[in-house]
């Protein structure tokens, strides 16, 4: 795979040059390592600040939902590696208009480790802070071991929807409500044909054959559920489905099915095969009853009254 770029080791900081440099109306940089992005003016004083971070290399996520009504800032890390802890504790320090911080992040490892000892840090420098965490990837984990799922597209939702309910200037607890909430009424499953290249490394992350597919696989390209020939993309998409809604209020077949609608978001980079986008919406309307279908991850800040219905 053939890509511009200067040096591997310099591409993160590099991005971020770009995008303060392209947009000084939106954004801040902050931290010793430059690694922090926040709202070109921040914080909000009575309001809760909403803080995330991670890896790089899943644009938008992350710094791509910094904004009125969406997040206050965010710690940045190398491609696919979560931030330094003392990058989080800056970004909630940015964050801080004294209402307290929602961390809302998704569960991996690195992150969770570094967002939890910050938070630690924060607390004794007299930050009120929360944490909500996105499990949404229902190919990582079986039901009953939700809490041990990554957290993938479902995080989108819970930024638009959180960061509504803060600007309401709702309290912290509040505000960490309608996030949990929104978490985990999140599911989301991926599909891969090709690998990916880290920019540091060079090389191919794993290898998969021409004419196979893998099913499940992370974002980060941990294994998924299942490797075989490649399908056409209406069973791909019926496959998916399938297991985004087992076992959930939205399954007809389940018992006591509530007749609820669910929403979709088909979204290529985040390894949705994007042949599947229209077969899935055609799925959807016939045999799950959706009635919202979103193309690519929504944009711009959210009205109250995304979080008023939450």
């Amino acid at each position: 795979m053939r890509k511009f770029l200067n040096d591997g080791n310099t591409y993160v900081d590099e991005m971020l040059d770009g995008l303060c440099a392209a947009n000084p109306d939106f954004y801040n940089r902050l931290g010793d390592s430059g690694r922090v992005m926040a709202r070109a003016i921040c914080p909000v004083v009575g309001k809760v600040g909403i803080v995330t971070g991670g890896g790089s290399g899943h644009l938008p996520v992350f710094h791509g939902y910094i904004g009125h009504g969406l997040l206050d800032a965010c710690a940045v890390g190398n491609v696919f590696a979560g931030p330094r802890m003392h990058d989080c504790l800056a970004a909630m320090r940015a964050a801080n208009g004294s209402a307290g911080v929602l961390q809302l992040y998704g569960n991996y490892g690195g992150d969770r480790m570094n967002f939890e000892m910050s938070k630690d840090l924060a607390e004794l420098e007299g930050i009120e802070v929360t944490t909500v965490r996105l499990s949404d990837d229902v190919a990582s984990a079986p039901p009953e071991s939700r809490e041990l799922r990554r957290g993938v597209a479902g995080m989108v939702y819970a930024f638009k929807i959180a960061g509504a309910k803060a600007e309401q200037r709702a309290s912290l607890a509040e505000v960490t409500s309608v996030a949990k909430k929104a978490a985990d009424a999140c599911r989301s499953i991926g599909v891969a044909l090709t690998p990916c290249i880290v920019p540091e490394v060079g090389n191919a992350a794993f290898e998969i054959s021409d004419g196979e597919v893998e099913f499940g696989m992370g974002i980060h390209g941990e294994p998924g559920i299942w490797r075989g020939k490649m399908k056409s993309a209406d069973e791909l998409a019926a496959e998916m489905l399938d297991r985004l809604f087992f076992g959930t209020s939205h399954d007809p077949r389940r018992p006591g099915h509530t007749g609820t609608h669910p929403r979709a978001i088909f979204r290529q980079s985040y390894g949705v095969y994007g042949g599947c986008r229209a077969p899935g919406c055609t799925l959807l309307a016939q045999q799950w009853g959706t009635s919202a279908i979103l193309f690519g991850v929504p944009f711009g800040a959210p009205t109250a009254k995304h979080a008023s219905s939450y």
